[in-house]
């Protein structure tokens, strides 16, 4: 797709961070998503504290996390994981929006919270941005409301999640 149809097809010819034929991609996700998904919905961020729970000593993060759905894993940039002091477990393979595969760092425990909500996940270190997926958003048992662009905890389980086994 040559530039101007690229433009056309967006809207705005931009996205967050670049495009892919017709795609928008951040390094922080691990797939891409229609530009023009992103120019006519935009998308949810909300606010969670990251911590390592092998150092309680240590003060967590609090940071702006985009909400992503469609995205399994918790994401967060070099940056955060150093100041987090977690370690790198393994290196993990990550398809990007283009169907190529990079391996990146997967580091953890992570603990995420989100009001009296929390969960232990490992993290994929990637991107400029930390990246809240299905898995940990699971967990919690939180729901995204795109409309008004929040996240709450799941009505039908407003004192503790709710899990399906």
């Amino acid at each position: 797709m040559d530039k101007e149809s690229e433009i056309a097809y967006t809207g705005k010819g931009e996205c967050p961070t670049w495009s892919l034929i017709g795609w928008c991609y951040d390094s922080v996700r691990m797939g891409g998503y229609p530009a023009a998904q992103y120019t006519a919905m935009g998308y949810v961020v909300t606010e969670v504290e990251l911590s390592n729970p092998r150092q309680p000593e240590r003060r967590g993060v609090v940071v702006n996390a985009r909400v992503d759905t469609g995205s399994m894993m918790l994401c967060v940039p070099d940056s955060v994981a150093r100041q987090l002091d977690i370690d790198a477990e393994s290196m993990r393979d990550v398809e990007i929006a283009d169907g190529r595969q990079v391996k990146v760092p997967y580091a953890g425990p992570v603990q995420v919270r989100f009001g009296d909500r929390t969960c232990f996940v490992g993290a994929l270190v990637m991107g400029n941005e930390v990246l809240l997926g299905a898995v940990p958003m699971e967990d919690m048992d939180l729901v995204v409301n795109p409309k008004l662009g929040t996240v709450t905890v799941n009505p039908a389980s407003p004192d503790t999640p709710l899990y399906r086994a």
